[in-house]
């Protein structure tokens, strides 16, 4: 049975994780800077006003990267998950209708979350409808329609 990709992510996960950091170590810098100011009695300078502004910048901008990275880990353990049920749902043969019934529930849910607009996602849905299919008929034969 040939690979089939159900999702692809459009997210550059090194740059990601590399600009995180570098974004980091700005973070860290600049907090060491406020630290120096304040210990040199300049809490309220002009430069101290403007770090915070730039360290709340900063921070915004961090935040919103480890949740992207965040996101990007949930989505490969979907991917990893939705692959699994995919390959059990297509190789699994039906010995009983009832699994035969059950397993065309989990293959109609496949089928409707299937993107059809990749060449993957239409090879995806010709092998489950062929399931489908072979499960119906197998349902048909052994006398329940």
């Amino acid at each position: 049975m040939a690979k089939v990709v159900i999702a692809e992510l459009d997210i550059d996960i090194q740059a990601l994780l590399k600009t995180t950091s570098d974004l980091k170590k700005e973070i860290d810098k600049i907090k060491n800077s406020q630290k120096e100011l304040v210990a040199s009695g300049e809490g309220a300078s002009e430069a101290f006003i403007e770090n915070e502004a730039v360290l709340k910048t900063l921070t915004s901008a961090y935040s919103q990267n480890i949740k992207a990275i965040q996101e990007s880990n949930k989505a490969t353990a979907q991917q990893a998950d939705q692959t699994e049920l995919l390959n059990l749902a297509l190789t699994q043969e039906a010995t009983s209708i009832q699994e035969a019934r059950d397993q065309n529930k989990l293959l109609n849910k496949l089928r409707n979350e299937t993107n059809t607009t990749t060449k993957e996602g239409q090879a995806q849905l010709t092998a489950l409808n062929a399931k489908l299919d072979a499960n119906n008929a197998f349902i048909k034969q052994n006398g329940d329609s």
